[in-house]
């Protein structure tokens, strides 16, 4: 009994004990609909809380279909293993809200997995030491993952996968293991956030917004996009980074960003279409913005400073305008990369170069604003280049172009240059209205071959213009003053120049071992020693040059040559020397060998020459234009000083024998602050398709009494049609019907027409909008007169054309034989049902040959365009022959 009573007693302690411990876990999960296991799977199907505890997970957390689970104002501790995982099925939701995520051994990870169709929302709340992944299902749910004021402490792996919407916002991301990677979500926004060491990455992404996020200390790529449809980038701060940005296969806008400190800036790959403004690059190790395969891309108002380079592009197309580049060691590095545009862009400070474009077609630098800069703008195997109306301050070297073809410069002010314009090994190329302001070397040519020089000027400079190793070189209209030397000349062949002011210099032109040379047209003045040296330089001409105030006329050492011109073999013209009326001017004795030879002007002119006017180019806006199209035409013209001249655009349509003319002269543009070349355009209005457009440019100017016309060559294009053409009559073709022996029919169009053959015209028109109808036709008319040279007669007609649906076409057969030698000339026309005539551009003619002239039958249908072959055996036609009378 005693035994017993005592077995109770502790029965009873036992189970009060029990009982406490109970009530203890209770107290500490009293807001727990459904207590989580001591350990192994807590599996959640209906909505759980945690709300406002401090609990710890033992085993793992399975989120299932419809299952909700919310921590709300909790601190939940995982005690992780390798096995140990909260994973949210399709359809399930994980809240966390104010809440507090953590491991109890920071050795383990623990691990948040989100299905396919799954909700996760983290608010205002720590995770520490996370792996977040995701898994792919069939489910067609929306997934959704949705992050806002956050952290995250050395998370492992932070993948998020097939989510319909993410959305990470006021958060920080810290010392993670890697990147956060977000892959294929429909949309993402990216907002506000703070990420440190480890960067971040979308791939696949439909629309991606990233805005005003901080980007620091990261090792690699901060901001990783890949194959992204639409992403806005913008106002996000990246420093001490190694790159900012890195955008693949993706059309990126990127916009007031900030780079400090990072390796590369932005780098672009393959990403076509993106913009890059007003965005911000400091103190960038390497480049501010690299461009790889990438085209149409416009980059506006970012700047550079206090870096090495601001951009470099590789096989890329880019508009780079009105932006900021200084302190910098490089500027504007392109190779590759054609059709692209660099405009009104400052560049100040730079050590090396400005802009150095390399292997690129079509490149066009415009407008921008250079100073204290090394080598400002280079240009090097380039093709179809244009360097445009750009200011060049305090550079060593003001624009250079090596080893091109068909480069124009044009409108460019260099000063304080050592060399204003070098230009190397290039072909074509053309320099108009440049200037070159207190050089050593204003302009200088080396090896070059087929240049024209028009219009510039070189002032306060040693040596205005040089030419060495040449071939074919003109100059034509420029001017140099104040300066040691005009023009230095060595080693060249076939030199022109032409209608230029040399004066207020100690030499005007030195030609050394140049061939050929021709000097025509200038005026010297001012010149303090001679005007014109000449050594070594054959078959020189000098006429109609005006000489005033020089020390000497010219000093001409081991060479013979002319200082006056026969025109026409009759007129011979010589130079004006101011103040000298002689009927002969001898200008040098020169001693060859023992042969002295003396070098007169025969005639010499009694009033001072008058420059004329020149057209320089005409260019056409567009190369075929269609029938809705206005065309532009641009023309550049020399007007010396003094000179009034009207500018006209002479438009001749179809052949006519007429041309009609349009004053442009009011367009007048001068080209720039130097020289004497202006710009005229004309507008040739829209022309019905298929019409011949002939176009010139005619100028006119006095010439003491007599009115002068310059006429520039005839250009001409052919009208294309357009998708709102409303009728297009297509060329039209001549038929005939031959038979066979087997009495086969079988029509054939031909070139070649005889007189025992009957003939039909047949021809497609396309309508876009509706005939007129007569009589229950469509107006479609074939009109054509019949010359006969028997009687020198001609006759008219015009009738319907029948219309045949099946094959779309329309035809009309002249029902008659015609004789040989008549001609019937023809037109088609049809009218819309607006009223509106179309008809072809031109006519068309047949003429009647003898079908005995041209051989027996087979080459007959051989020539008229039959298709049988003569093959061992001659096939006899019987062809339809006329009526006999």
């Amino acid at each position: 009994m005693k035994v017993s009573k005592k077995w109770q007693n502790l029965f009873f302690a036992v189970i009060v004990i029990g009982l406490l411990s109970v009530n203890t876990l209770l107290s500490v999960n009293s807001n727990i609909k459904f207590q989580p296991p001591v350990s192994g799977v807590w599996t959640i199907t209906d909505q759980e809380t945690i709300n406002n505890e401090n609990i710890i997970i033992n085993g793992s957390i399975i989120i299932e279909d419809s299952g909700e689970l919310s921590i709300i104002d909790s601190t939940v501790t995982f005690t992780v293993n390798e096995t140990s995982n909260l994973d949210v099925n399709v359809a399930g939701t994980l809240i966390v809200d104010n809440s507090t995520l953590t491991v109890s051994n920071a050795l383990y990870n623990f691990t948040i997995t989100a299905v396919e169709g799954s909700t996760i929302t983290i608010t205002d709340s720590t995770v520490d030491f996370l792996m977040f992944s995701s898994e792919e299902s069939d489910s067609t749910d929306e997934s959704v993952v949705a992050i806002d004021n956050s952290y995250f402490n050395a998370y492992k792996q932070f993948d998020i996968e097939d989510s319909s919407i993410v959305s990470i916002i006021d958060s920080f991301f810290d010392v993670g293991e890697s990147v956060v990677s977000v892959i294929n979500p429909g949309t993402i926004n990216l907002i506000g956030n703070t990420i440190e060491q480890k960067g971040f990455e979308v791939i696949n992404a439909n629309y991606a917004t990233i805005e005003s996020n901080l980007f620091n200390l990261i090792d690699e790529t901060a901001l990783y996009l890949d194959n992204c449809k639409y992403v806005n980038v913008t106002s996000n701060q990246f420093t001490n980074s190694l790159l900012g940005i890195y955008v693949e296969d993706t059309a990126a806008n990127l916009t007031r960003n900030n780079f400090d400190t990072t390796e590369i800036g932005v780098e672009l790959v393959t990403s076509h279409n993106s913009v890059l403004s007003e965005n911000t690059f400091v103190s960038v190790i390497d480049t501010g913005i690299e461009l790889d395969d990438s085209d149409y891309l416009i980059l506006e108002r970012n700047q550079f400073n206090q870096s090495n380079r601001a951009l470099y592009a590789y096989k890329s197309t880019i508009t780079f305008d009105d932006n900021i580049l200084f302190d910098l060691q490089e500027g504007i590095l392109m190779t590759l990369s054609d059709y692209s545009v660099i405009s009104n862009n400052n560049l100040t400070n730079i050590v090396e170069f400005g802009i150095d474009i390399s292997s690129t077609r079509n490149a066009d630098v415009i407008n921008n604003y250079f100073m204290n800069i090394t080598s400002a703008a280079l240009m090097e195997s380039c093709r179809t280049g244009l360097i445009e109306g750009n200011n060049f301050y305090n550079v060593k070297e003001g624009i250079s172009v090596i080893s091109s073809r068909e480069v124009e410069l044009l409108a460019n002010i260099v000063e304080n240059t050592i060399t204003g314009f070098y230009l190397e090994q290039t072909k074509d190329a053309v320099l108009t209205a440049n200037g070159a302001i207190n050089a050593v070397y204003g302009i200088s040519l080396w090896s070059m071959n087929d240049v024209i020089l028009a219009s510039n000027g070189v002032f306060d400079s040693t040596y205005g213009i040089s030419i060495w190793f040449s071939e074919n070189v003109k100059l034509l209209g420029n001017q140099v003053n104040t300066s040691d030397i005009g023009i230095v000349a060595r080693n060249s062949i076939s030199l022109l120049i032409k209608n230029g002011d040399y004066s207020s210099l100690d030499y005007g032109l030195q030609i050394l071992n140049c061939d050929d040379a021709i000097i025509f047209g200038n005026t010297f003045d001012s010149i303090v020693l001679d005007a014109i040296f000449l050594k070594e330089s054959n078959d020189f001409k000098v006429y109609y040059n005006n000489f005033y105030t020089v020390g000497n006329y010219a000093d001409i050492e081991n060479c013979i040559g002319r200082f006056d011109f026969n025109l026409d073999n009759v007129t011979v013209v010589g130079n004006y020397f101011d103040g000298v009326s002689d009927v002969e001017v001898l200008i040098d004795q020169v001693v060859i060998g023992l042969l002295t030879v003396d070098i007169i002007d025969h005639a010499p002119l009694s009033r001072s020459y008058v420059v004329k006017p020149t057209i320089e180019f005409v260019s056409r806006e567009i190369e075929v234009p269609d029938d809705t199209m206005e065309v532009t035409i641009d023309t550049q013209v020399f007007v010396p000083s003094g000179v009034d001249v009207s500018v006209f655009l002479d438009i001749n349509l179809n052949d006519e024998s007429e041309w009609n003319s349009l004053d442009i002269s009011s367009s007048e543009e001068p080209i720039g602050s130097i020289g004497t070349i202006n710009l005229y355009v004309g507008t040739i209005s829209a022309q019905l398709y298929n019409f011949i457009v002939t176009y010139r440019i005619r100028i006119e100017f006095i010439d003491g009494l007599e009115t002068i016309e310059v006429f520039s060559e005839n250009n001409t294009y052919v009208v294309a049609t357009s998708l709102v053409t409303p009728i297009i009559i297509y060329e039209p073709l001549v038929y005939t019907t031959i038979i066979n022996d087997d009495d086969v029919e079988t029509d054939v169009s031909t070139e070649t027409f005889f007189d025992e053959y009957e003939y039909y015209i047949q021809v497609r028109i396309l309508n876009r909008t509706d005939f007129e109808i007569i009589d229950g036709k469509r107006h479609v008319n074939l009109t054509w007169t019949v010359f006969d040279p028997a009687d020198n007669s001609s006759e008219s007609f015009s009738t319907f054309m029948l219309y045949n649906s099946t094959i779309d076409f329309y035809s009309y057969k002249f029902e008659t034989f015609f004789d040989i030698g008549v001609a019937i000339d023809y037109f088609i026309l049809a009218v819309d049902v607006n009223g509106t005539i179309h008809r072809t551009v031109h006519n068309y003619t047949i003429v009647i040959e003898s079908v005995t002239g041209a051989g027996f039958d087979a080459i007959t249908l051989l020539s008229i365009g039959g298709f049988l072959l003569l093959i061992q055996a001659i096939v006899v036609i019987r062809r339809r022959r006329r009526t006999e009378e």
